[in-house]
């Protein structure tokens, strides 16, 4: 009896589908993450301290002087618009300590100017806002550097 073998039909390689399993996988887990850290940032209370720092910072990213000054005391006597448009600001609370009238809102602020594929320019730097509750409200009353909001004028 002549027993012909009939050639198998090609099949994959199980390791190669074993890697590229893997690397799906670690790329979902990716992008999983970076959606949930973006969605993280939690939208404080708006009556607290830590909730006006956070409300009047990203005003000042977005460049809206007009809704950060609500925010303020009064404007700084020495304000000075610089168009830092390449840079980029980055906030995290660290701690509150509140007395009676008066908080003190302690922030991590992370600074980033582009520099191209290769290289940034990249600080963080640990600050205080200091507020002073006016009626209801919190008023911010001292800010880091960073966030002075300085309104442009028409010649900016």
């Amino acid at each position: 009896m002549d027993v012909t073998e009939q050639p198998r039909a090609a099949r994959p390689d199980r390791t190669l589908i074993a890697v590229l399993v893997a690397v799906g996988l670690l790329v979902l887990l990716a992008l999983v993450v970076v959606v949930a850290r973006n969605a993280s940032t939690a939208t404080l209370d708006a009556t607290t301290p830590e909730g006006v720092v956070q409300r009047y910072a990203q005003a000042v990213i977005d460049g809206d002087d007009e809704t950060a000054s609500g925010y303020l005391v009064s404007q700084s006597d020495d304000c000075e618009y610089y168009d830092e448009s390449d840079r980029e600001l980055r906030l995290a609370l660290r701690s509150t300590e509140t007395s009676g009238e008066r908080s003190t809102v302690r922030v991590s602020v992370t600074t980033s100017y582009g520099g191209g594929p290769f290289s940034s320019s990249e600080y963080t730097t640990d600050e205080a806002f200091q507020l002073v509750k006016s009626g209801d409200d919190w008023m911010i009353e001292e800010t880091p550097y960073e966030f002075i909001s300085c309104p442009r004028s028409a010649t900016d």
